[in-house]
């Protein structure tokens, strides 16, 4: 693998340097490597491509570099090679500190790999730590959440992400759920663990700045507020999807594929859609509002022309109505009852 790994950083160096001159006028406030398990890949290769990125990009000076990874997939020396490197924030898919559960969701780390994980990372120097975690297992009681959610206090990460379980069709996990094998948690006790999280995390010292998304001290991941105010970003590898100029381009998938391509000095990208009118308001609309802050009216107009209220003004009323959506002066958000809700809100929005 190591021969693959080393030729697949080197692709995607080099469409960095294809890009360069066409993001000249961009000045970069964040780097993200996610999307998969960037941390498979060996501690110098990452490295590498962090101070290529460092060498040939324009950041700012207070550059917000994040790296995804899976406990147990890091020790002490590859976490301290990464924030050698740069790397400021990292963010572990903690998933569970319960072990039994993680072998419900088929995850290759224990609770203990969590724990060592975190020690590790802030043994090597990291001071922005976001840990994911999920609600709504099976089997998983409401005391169970809050238990999940006390040791997550306990170390003190900067950045908490609080997701429920999203079962996806087709999958071995979602044909155990289909044929009873796995019982999910009834709707009133999903509800209950959305609503203790909240105040919980309040209890704590933690700010909510988007539904699933809570941090200490202003600690906001800066990649996933760019995407949720539907600006601009640059994404880099196989299966990347950017968003530049109102353009959504996604690469190739397969990684081979992908450093072939790139080889043969040719496009990596498949897809290309022009991102306007009403389709550029609705994203605009189902990523802010799913932000505290919510949208302001009037950047929108401005962005897209056409005017919020006069668009969607029986949608919105109906959802102030129910107490889903709050309307002040020029700023909409949904309200702590519209981002339990906030699927409904989106359909009616649509």
């Amino acid at each position: 693998m190591e021969p693959l790994f080393a030729s697949y950083a080197e692709a995607i160096k080099q469409e960095l340097e294809r890009w360069l001159p066409l993001t000249k006028n961009h000045v970069l406030e964040s780097v993200y490597f996610g999307g998969g398990t960037p941390t498979i890949l060996p501690a110098e290769t990452l490295a590498s491509l962090l101070r290529f990125i460092y060498t040939n990009a324009p950041l700012t000076t207070d550059c917000e570099v994040t790296v995804e990874a899976n406990p147990g997939t890091v020790d002490l020396s590859k976490l301290k090679t990464l924030r050698e490197s740069g790397v400021t924030r990292l963010s572990l898919g903690v998933q569970s500190f319960d072990n039994v559960l993680l072998k419900k969701l088929g995850r290759a780390h224990s609770k203990e790999d969590v724990v060592a994980t975190i020690q590790n990372a802030r043994e090597a120097g990291f001071d922005n730590l976001s840990l994911d975690l999920i609600f709504g297992l099976p089997g998983q009681s409401l005391d169970q959440w809050k238990n999940e959610l006390k040791t997550a206090f306990h170390f003190s990460p900067e950045h908490l992400s609080a997701y429920q379980l999203t079962v996806e069709e087709g999958t071995e996990f979602g044909r155990m759920v289909e044929s009873g094998k796995l019982s999910l948690p009834h709707e009133s006790n999903l509800v209950e663990m959305f609503e203790c999280t909240s105040s919980m995390m309040k209890d704590a010292g933690y700010e909510r700045y988007e539904i699933s998304n809570y941090a200490r001290d202003g600690k906001y991941c800066r990649h996933n507020l760019n995407t949720w105010r539907h600006g601009e970003y640059l994404a880099l590898g196989a299966g990347a999807c950017s968003f530049l100029d109102g353009v959504r381009r996604r690469n190739i998938p397969k990684v081979e594929e992908y450093i072939d391509k790139i080889a043969r000095n040719q496009s990596p990208v498949i897809e290309e859609e022009q991102i306007e009118g009403k389709k550029e308001l609705l994203e605009i609309l189902m990523l802010g509002l799913r932000m505290a802050e919510g949208i302001h009216l009037k950047e929108v107009e401005k962005r897209t022309t056409i005017r919020v209220q006069n668009q969607f003004s029986d949608a919105i009323s109906h959802c102030r109505e129910e107490g889903l959506l709050r309307l002040e002066g020029d700023q909409m958000a949904l309200t702590e009852k519209g981002m339990l809700f906030s699927n409904e809100v989106f359909l009616k929005l649509m």
